[in-house]
């Protein structure tokens, strides 16, 4: 055949060859599209951990709501330096008992059910103060442990915290520094009538 027989040929096979190709990669991407498309859906919805990674509080006991929290919380229980000596620590513990319970004791006209229970420190036990309320309402107990240097407080509504007797003279919660006197404010004027006098 003549050479530019030849030629021509060979052109057209390659033109043939190429639309092929390109037919080809048209129907892939085409393919691929709604799959793409999806992974792109599913990824938009996967929140990202680091924007709640810091948002989580675990809460303690056995009720109440799981809490959240922020790092201005961590900062500042780290820097309430705790008082580890223990007649310090027992001296403040049954000062703050006896504090609560002239506290508490103007809401007891104001309400149905409010009984006031203060138990001294003595041979057998390191001292308690407990409120029970109607049995609906639920009871409020703080008791001192020596040993831990804790004072271990229960709400009806927000369950069981520890405090520890820091050098800024207040009980603060040893994970979050919350205040103890706070915490009780907080949930008595929830459920009860009246407001501690503190």
């Amino acid at each position: 055949a003549p050479h530019h027989l030849k030629s021509q040929c060979f052109l057209e096979m390659n033109t043939v060859y190429r639309s092929r190709l390109l037919a080809s990669a048209y129907c892939r991407g085409r393919a691929m599209a709604p799959v793409a498309a999806r992974q792109s859906h599913f990824l938009n919805l996967v929140p990202s951990p680091v924007r709640y990674a810091s948002t989580v509080r675990r809460r303690r006991g056995t009720s109440g709501p799981v809490q959240r929290s922020t790092n201005e919380d961590e900062d500042r229980s780290r820097t309430q330096t705790e008082i580890q000596d223990l007649k310090v620590f027992q001296q403040e513990a049954d000062k703050l008992l006896v504090k609560l319970e002239r506290a508490l004791r103007p809401m007891e006209k104001h309400n149905d059910v409010f009984i006031i229970t203060h138990t001294p420190r003595n041979h057998y036990m390191d001292g308690s103060l407990t409120l029970e309320l109607k049995p609906e309402d639920g009871t409020y107990r703080l008791e001192v442990n020596d040993e831990s240097r804790r004072i271990h407080m229960t709400t009806a509504l927000s369950g069981q915290f520890h405090y520890k007797y820091a050098s800024t003279g207040e009980w603060a919660d040893e994970l979050d520094g919350h205040s103890l006197e706070g915490m009780l404010v907080r949930d008595l004027i929830r459920q009860c009538n009246g407001l501690p006098d503190l």
